[in-house]
């Protein structure tokens, strides 16, 4: 014995209201991060100091001839930690760019990242160029 189903007709899934929520959240997302400005605008008062000073880091390169210098001024190996000491006091600045040759030894790199926190630079950062 064979029973017939009666075959049920499906409606086709309307696209309509998905693309309405699509171009509705694009238009939200774009309002919402299109603001640069803050609604409230402000003529705000002056000071004549600042809540805290930014602070230069402190420069220290490393050319081809390995002659080593701190801010333009040439120091010797044995003298750098001390040196690069008394100005990081005297800036108030922990931060160090290192700018090396490209030819410079790696191991000449290393010694003068350990040397600068022997002398209590808490950041070392490596400068480069980029590339076009």
């Amino acid at each position: 014995m064979e029973f017939r189903r009666a075959r049920k007709v499906r409606s086709p899934v309307s696209i309509a209201p998905l693309v309405d929520i699509v171009f509705l959240l694009l238009i939200f997302f774009l309002l919402s991060s299109s603001f640069q400005n803050p609604a409230i605008q402000l003529d705000l008062p002056e000071a004549e100091s600042r809540a805290h000073s930014e602070r230069k880091p402190v420069t220290i390169v490393l050319d081809r001839n390995l002659k080593l210098f701190l801010n333009a001024d040439e120091v010797s190996f044995e003298g750098f930690p001390q040196q690069l000491s008394a100005l990081m006091q005297q800036t108030g600045s922990r931060d160090v760019i290192f700018k090396g040759d490209k030819s410079v030894p790696y191991e000449m790199v290393i010694r003068i990242m350990s040397l600068s926190k022997k002398a209590g630079a808490e950041h070392i950062n490596l400068s480069h160029r980029y590339l076009p």
